[in-house]
């Protein structure tokens, strides 16, 4: 191959710029189950309880709906509850991967616009996310969450 056919050869070659990469990101390059899977494992650490009595779920029909944020019944008090009842995610109309990278996108103190943008919500959205996530039980050390016991 002469250097000419070289040239020609790297020219042909298709790039994309890392603007262009920012520019297109979105909650929709993230996997659902990967994000709910981190969400839900760091809102119930001890595992599949229900919000109602704190009774452990035992049932693996009813432990597969409660990761699956799927609708659940207690067996000791009757509540109908999912792993979104009593967190900061219950009644959200937002996926799990806009909620993991609104998170992600607010710990690295990116500019409201930006996230709105990337997580396909208004910035009035962001900011009423960003209260939801610091309440006077959080604290921030650092840059980082830091999730006080309750």
């Amino acid at each position: 191959m002469n250097k000419e056919e070289h040239i020609e050869i790297e020219r042909r070659i298709k790039t994309f710029s890392p603007v262009e990469a920012l520019e297109a990101l979105s909650a929709d390059f993230f996997d659902e189950q990967a994000c709910r899977r981190w969400i839900l494992k760091n809102l119930h650490p001890d595992g599949a309880h229900c919000p109602g009595c704190g009774a452990e779920i035992e049932s693996e029909i009813m432990i597969k709906n409660f990761w699956e944020t799927r609708r659940c019944q207690c067996q000791e008090c009757g509540k109908w509850f999912t792993s979104l009842t009593n967190t900061i995610l219950h009644g959200t109309q937002m996926d799990m991967r806009q909620i993991y990278l609104l998170a992600v996108l607010i710990s690295l103190r990116v500019d409201d616009e930006l996230i709105a943008k990337f997580c396909k919500i208004s910035t009035g959205t962001v900011r009423l996310w960003k209260m939801r996530f610091m309440p006077e039980k959080k604290e921030v050390l650092n840059g980082k969450f830091s999730f006080a016991d309750s």
